[in-house]
């Protein structure tokens, strides 16, 4: 499942997120601070790498996948 997919598919609190979301999103992710979004993407690969119990977790229950976004966000 790729990237899009998965938001279109998310819930926050039951709701959907909207177009404007997501394509907000998207907009943060590809045009502004991509320092930032690198160095959060970096972040998160070794937290896995660190954690590989989570990472096999993670990937056993995709369901978790928002939660674990939110605490890499942290």
């Amino acid at each position: 499942m790729n990237l899009l997919t998965r938001l279109i598919e998310a819930k926050i609190d039951g709701q959907q997120l909207s177009q404007q979301e997501i394509l907000g999103f998207f907009q943060l992710l590809v045009c502004r601070r991509p320092g930032t979004t690198a160095n959060l993407i970096n972040n998160a690969m070794l937290c896995f790498l660190e954690h590989p119990d989570q990472l096999a977790r993670l990937r056993a229950e995709p369901q978790l996948l928002p939660s674990a976004i939110e605490e890499v966000l942290r």
